[in-house]
């Protein structure tokens, strides 16, 4: 073979090899593209999470927790698959967080592992369906997020490879570390010298609805609904509160609620009734206390205001497991 022929075979090679390689860099571009696009949804009662840990050092941050489909409220003849557990976290700026918007440039967390065992979780909501693979580790650079000025929406997208929908977690990251509802609509109550102070520098705060003046804080095993001035009660001291639970374990609900096919928990009653304001100092506010059931597993917790016919107000939350006794 002479030079000429060699030169000309050497030249194609590395054409062709420049060429292999701007594909391969094209196509992880649009992979990652394609992985920070995507619509978000709301969890609608079929998810359930929770964050064990929010741990940052200098130049990393690491979420540790769990994600699950709540297949055994569908009743559906199938089994929960390890490729149910292999989702792809996202932060969210909250200014972009709005269910049914299409998000680009979110930022991607490393989901370091995935499908850890979580026999706590399992044991927990124990029903024919696995959900002990349901556990995840997951880390990003500090310098992709910006937490001393954003708060971040953390979303769950259901496939890590394919889909285009992510959903919505009530979870959010700051400097402060996790809160369970949103920074910009969760003012401070002014608690201070009274004794409601503890429950809610030491509680988690689940529901804030400053629009209707009602906000829900779990202490322990115990809900407190806390009611402002801007709060309507109702003038013949009936104002009821809806308290419904969903749940994994249909079986240990009251006979009733089977017999009627309510296949969930509603303990609802009248804020007058369960208030605990003359019980103990709660300052200018009125307080709701109620306990948290431990007689089946709780997926999701509806509380609001029904007038018979429609929602006047309403909010779905979930209670902190780590904290029940």
């Amino acid at each position: 073979m002479n030079k000429k022929k060699r030169n000309r075979i050497i030249k194609n090679a590395l054409a062709i090899v420049t060429m292999l390689v701007a594909f391969l860099i094209f196509n992880i571009r649009i992979s990652q593209e394609q992985k920070q696009r995507f619509t978000l949804l709301s969890d609608d009662g079929k998810y359930c999470y929770g964050i064990d840990y929010l741990n940052r050092e200098e130049d990393s941050l690491t979420l540790k927790g769990w994600f699950l489909e709540l297949k055994s409220i569908q009743k559906v003849a199938q089994t929960v698959s390890r490729e149910d557990a292999e989702r792809l976290i996202a932060l969210i700026p909250v200014e972009k967080a709005t269910v049914g918007t299409v998000v680009e440039g979110a930022v991607i967390m490393d989901v370091e592992t995935t499908c850890e065992d979580r026999p706590d979780v399992n044991e927990y909501f124990s029903c024919e369906y696995d959900y002990s693979k349901c556990g995840f580790t997951a880390t990003v650079n500090c310098d992709d997020i910006d937490l001393q000025s954003n708060s971040y929406r953390v979303a769950v997208k259901l496939d890590a490879d394919i889909s285009s929908a992510a959903v919505l977690t009530n979870i959010y990251i700051n400097d402060n570390g996790i809160s369970y509802t949103d920074p910009r609509q969760s003012p401070k109550l002014d608690t201070e010298g009274t004794d409601l102070d503890k429950i809610v520098k030491e509680g988690v705060r689940l529901v804030s609805r400053p629009d209707v003046g009602c906000y829900v804080y779990q202490f322990n095993d115990k809900l407190y609904w806390i009611a402002d001035e801007g709060f309507e009660f109702c003038e013949d001291g009936l104002t009821y509160i809806q308290y419904q639970m969903d749940t994994t374990q249909i079986d240990k609900l009251p006979a009733e609620r089977l017999e009627n096919n309510w296949f969930w928990s509603n303990i609802g009653g009248y804020f007058e009734q369960y208030e605990i304001t003359d019980q103990i100092n709660c300052g200018k506010y009125r307080v709701l206390m109620r306990d948290i059931p431990k007689d089946y597993s709780i997926t999701g917790i509806t509380t609001g205001y029904h007038d018979g016919e429609n929602w006047i107000w309403y909010e779905l939350f979930r209670i902190n497991d780590k904290m029940l006794n």
